[in-house]
């Protein structure tokens, strides 16, 4: 059945007349779409009513625009696009037209970057040259700001969820008796002229309770893309925090927070703080806005947590590799307890000593000191400036470098967020900071890929924070199989602690730690630092908790140690390593034996049985561990975990013993920690041994040792290093 010519004419005029007054990009699209699809694929036959409904298509330069947006829809758009070109050549001659498809195919390209879907093809470095230079300006989330979800209303009834960025910005001082937020955007509805009145008040409370001051600042508030109106108190929230945190800023507090720009907060707020709950019918639109797009954390009120949980859980059926973080959050204050809503920030001290000063010039007191700053200046201005990173701190999903003064330096943003808690976490370092140029500039030695259920190995990064010019990375990856076990096809390892050693030519070389994801491998792996290039790996049959690099026979040469358990032995180990010999697979018997790996020739390999209290554990626990190992002078020791963590009085113990060693491997002594002893007392009271052990008990135990001599374990008096 054909297409009444008439009924076109009429829903041409209609389509045009919505896409002439409309100031939304998406109406737009969605307009077009309608025409296009009431075409039923006659483009060609209407060619002339299409050309002039085409030229309003919206020109899609800002990522921005795409927020909110399922993919599904706009590759179907794209698909109807598509076949309009090849029925119209007039369109294939549209630079300009082209140019708006060339953005619809990008957006639709970040969306699935954003998603963790990899279904276009688009290479990495096309979509961060999207994201972050639009329309020929680079696109800086700097402080002040945050995501903002809305709900756009069409014309049509249909409503959408997209994000804008919200940015406060201090003026100066108000010149009335109260703080002010001046919106510098459109605002509708009947309470339009008290917008941002609550939010003032709320941060003023929190203020109190940080600083004092007199003083009442005057802020704007503007949206980016800021050619829509807005209704509302949904971003009230959102304005109290961004106030809250310029003002702390601006008072001259060195140290201060400010909100994440990578966040989405949403939610109204009362004048003490106090989050109130938005309409709830917003609340699906508001969670695709996040899920669509790059926000690592949706910030809602707290009654209304469960509601966008559950629209997170019910997008990432679709789209499982999208991680969105949801935080119900209930007073003002929190949130600044989440670490991930926030970064640290800290004004170098020159810098926040001279803005005290200045802010007081007109003090004859203060005059000589402020003179004196300025030549301090002058001279860092025109001498060397300490671009030099030495130290890492967190901040939100940021790793914050620092120099030795404790400035930051620069900033880079952790590809997983269990990244920033695990780094938290962890006693070891994940970070070197290693001159491997040459230019009097430490780079940054680094993990990508650190939590245990990572999907992925981990990967080893170097890189000039500075320029942010990435030196070199290296997969984190072994060919390891051992045919007696199973469900060890899909094995990843991830990097659990880097260190910087000496070789045996004076050359520092790149030392790293790592684990087997839900697996029993350590794997000790050593890389040429000034390349990445892999030099050889130590593969242990069992978890490696501890590494430290000690000089051990004083040869100028480093050794390395670790600590751990040996599952084919079930025993806590100590194992020496020489830095040139960093090969092999460790001590094994009988199922954990690997494959095509030969045996490693260690500078020592120590088994460490357990003590009596420890085989009172031998039904339910099956080997004690090595945990830490910690050097000083001539000695080391080694903590090993003897007992299972157990309660006793309410208060949950674990009982160790420290073996102390000299540098030839002799035993100086073994002492047991009070958990222990508490152990063993409560072991010897309920009849489980049949004494507690003492000092003639640890000196007798020295000799328990076993030592491997590249064949078999043998006691103290039998061993020589290999």
């Amino acid at each position: 059945m054909g297409i009444d010519p008439l009924k076109i004419e009429d829903f041409f005029n209609e389509t045009l007349a919505g896409l002439k007054v409309s100031t939304s990009e998406r109406s737009q699209l969605y307009l077009i779409q309608k025409f296009l699809k009431r075409l039923n694929g006659r483009n060609r036959e209407y060619e002339s009513y299409l050309i002039q409904v085409l030229d309003y298509l919206p020109s899609m330069e800002y990522p921005l625009l795409f927020t909110g947006m399922h993919p599904k829809y706009l590759q179907l758009l794209l698909d109807d696009l598509e076949k309009a070109i090849d029925h119209i050549p007039e369109l294939k001659q549209d630079e300009e037209f082209l140019k708006k498809l060339d953005w619809l195919r990008e957006g639709l390209n970040l969306l699935f970057n954003w998603l963790g879907e990899d279904k276009t093809g688009t290479k990495v470095a096309a979509l961060y040259k999207f994201d972050n230079e639009i329309g020929g300006r680079k696109k800086d989330f700097g402080q002040g700001e945050v995501l903002v979800p809305v709900v756009e209303a069409y014309q049509q009834g249909s409503q959408k969820g997209r994000l804008r960025t919200l940015k406060v910005e201090l003026m100066g001082e108000s010149s009335s008796k109260n703080h002010q937020i001046k919106p510098v955007f459109g605002v509708i509805g009947a309470d339009a002229g008290t917008i941002g009145y609550n939010s003032v008040k709320a941060a003023d409370n929190l203020l109190k309770e940080n600083i004092q001051s007199s003083k009442r600042w005057s802020a704007t508030a503007a949206f980016e893309l800021s050619h829509a109106w807005h209704a509302g108190h949904s971003a009230n929230l959102a304005l109290a925090g961004l106030f809250y945190c310029e003002v702390l800023k601006k008072e001259s507090k060195r140290e201060y927070f400010q909100l994440n720009p990578a966040i989405a907060v949403t939610g109204d707020i009362e004048e003490k703080g106090k989050v109130k709950a938005v309409a709830a019918s917003t609340i699906k639109q508001k969670v695709e806005a996040a899920f669509f797009s790059w926000a690592q954390v949706l910030v809602v009120p707290v009654e209304q947590l469960e509601q966008a949980s559950s629209h997170v859980d019910e997008l990432r059926k679709e789209y499982p590799n999208r991680h969105l973080a949801v935080k119900g959050i209930g007073e003002l204050r929190e949130l600044f307890f989440d670490r991930r809503l926030t970064l640290y920030k800290k004004t170098p001290l020159v810098e926040y000593v001279t803005k005290k000063a200045y802010a007081k010039r007109k003090s004859t007191v203060v005059i000589g000191v402020f003179l004196i700053l300025l030549l301090i200046i002058a001279k860092l201005v025109y001498g060397p400036i300490d671009k030099n990173p030495v130290s890492v701190e967190y901040g939100g999903d940021q790793y914050i470098f620092q120099n030795k003064s404790g400035s930051e330096i620069a900033l880079i943003t952790a590809k997983y967020e269990e990244d920033i808690e695990v780094s938290e976490r962890l006693d070891e370092p994940v970070f070197e900071f290693y001159d491997i140029t040459g230019d009097g500039i430490n780079e940054v030695i680094y993990a990508e890929g650190l939590s245990r259920q990572a999907p992925a190995n981990s990967i080893l990064k170097v890189r000039d924070v500075n320029s942010n010019e990435l030196i070199w990375e290296s997969n984190f990856a072994f060919d390891v199989e051992f045919p007696r076990q199973q469900g060890m096809d899909e094995m990843f390892f991830y990097v659990s602690e880097t260190a910087i050693a000496i070789d045996k030519n004076n050359t520092p070389v790149l030392v790293v730690r790592g684990d087997a994801s839900l697996h029993f491998p350590g794997i000790v792996a050593k890389y040429d630092l000034s390349n990445g290039k892999l030099l050889g790996y130590y593969l242990h049959s069992g978890n490696i908790n501890d590494m430290e690099i000690m000089d051990l026979d004083d040869d100028s040469t480093d050794e390395i140690f670790i600590t751990g358990v040996n599952n084919a032995f079930w025993s806590a180990y100590l194992a020496v390593l020489d830095i040139e010999n960093v090969l092999g697979h460790s001590p094994v018997q009988g199922d954990y034996i690997p494959k095509n790996i030969k045996s490693a020739k260690e500078y020592a390999y120590i088994l460490m049985p357990r003590t009596s209290v420890g085989e009172a554990f031998s039904d339910v626990y099956k080997f004690n561990v090595g945990r830490v190992i910690r050097k000083k002078k001539d000695l080391f020791w080694v903590e090993v975990f003897d007992t299972p963590p157990h309660e006793f009085m309410g208060v949950e113990n674990q009982g160790f013993i420290v073996y102390t060693f000299n540098h030839d491997l002799s035993v100086q002594s073994i002492v047991s920690s009070d958990d222990y002893d508490v152990v063993a007392r409560n072991l010897y009271n309920e009849g489980h041994i049949s004494f507690i052990p003492d000092y003639g008990y640890f000196e007798a135990f020295k000799d328990s040792l076993l030592f491997w001599n590249g064949e078999e374990f043998v006691m103290g008096d039998n061993f020589s290093k290999q």
